[in-house]
């Protein structure tokens, strides 16, 4: 599951900015009005929309753009992404599901490893404050999007 959060938005270009750990997103208005996925280089520039096929992996974590002025481009960008996300809920429940699975391995192998260097169970907890982060944001976000789409 890539999870992306709101960056910016640039009224000029048209685009609405999501990051991921790693890569930087837009939606832009494509051919026909329509809005596309784009991946974007570091500096905002669109390389390429993303295959439809892929989008099922794609969660915007953050909530909707509030915009300080009427803007139909953030309407726009809001729609579509409670489209997106009512359209792939399936897919996205178990992407996040799979998520939070991930994320306790790596807390459960950290804890073992701690173990074996002679740590306590209390002690091994408190060395383990980002995977429990992790863990806990990984549940939160579950939870909230299967709130909204009654899943």
């Amino acid at each position: 599951m890539i999870i992306l959060k709101a960056r910016s938005v640039d009224e000029g270009y048209c685009r609405v900015y999501f990051g991921s750990k790693n890569h930087l997103y837009c939606l832009q208005r494509g051919r026909g009005e329509v809005l596309e996925l784009m991946e974007c280089t570091e500096e905002g520039e669109p390389l390429c929309a993303m295959d439809e096929k892929l989008l099922p992996h794609f969660y915007f974590a953050s909530k909707p753009f509030q915009p300080t002025e009427k803007s139909k481009l953030v309407e726009d960008v809001n729609d579509w992404i409670k489209s997106h996300h009512s359209r792939n809920s399936v897919s996205i429940s178990i992407g996040l599901r799979t998520d939070i699975y991930k994320a306790n391995q790596v807390r459960k192998d950290k804890m073992d490893l701690l173990h074996e260097e002679g740590y306590t169970y209390p002690e091994a907890c408190g060395e383990c404050r980002e995977e429990n982060g992790a863990v806990d944001g990984a549940i939160e976000r579950l939870y909230e999007f299967e709130k909204e789409f009654k899943i």
